[in-house]
């Protein structure tokens, strides 16, 4: 647990009771290192799970900033609406290239096999 909570080395080999040495070893096992990396998933689908919830509850506060009369309140809800739409954007623009990358990958791999 200490290493899926970003834990130095040192600190998670405390928490389970562990040399340093022993973790390290244990970090060069591939059925270890799978395990964190589903662990890590696992965390991960649980962290995007809640902000998904969030989702709607935010949106809605926004939307009252920008519909209410401060204008301040309003500029930081639209800035920051329009932020996060262009981080999108990009974000998408992103995964769209590295699907379109491993495809060419997975296809020159298998043509050279």
């Amino acid at each position: 647990m200490a290493l899926l909570s970003g834990s130095t080395l040192e600190n998670a080999a405390g928490a389970a009771k562990v040399n340093r040495g022993t973790l390290r070893r244990w970090l060069r096992d591939d059925a270890f290192r799978e395990g964190l990396q589903q662990g890590q998933n696992e965390a991960l689908s649980v962290v995007t799970a809640r902000l998904v919830a969030l989702l709607g509850k935010s949106l809605d506060v926004l939307a009252a900033d920008l519909a209410g009369s401060d204008a301040r309140a309003a500029s930081r809800a639209a800035l920051g609406i329009l932020g996060r739409f262009v981080d999108l954007l990009q974000y998408l623009s992103l995964a769209q290239r590295i699907e379109a990358l491993e495809a060419w990958q997975n296809e020159n791999t298998s043509q050279q096999s």
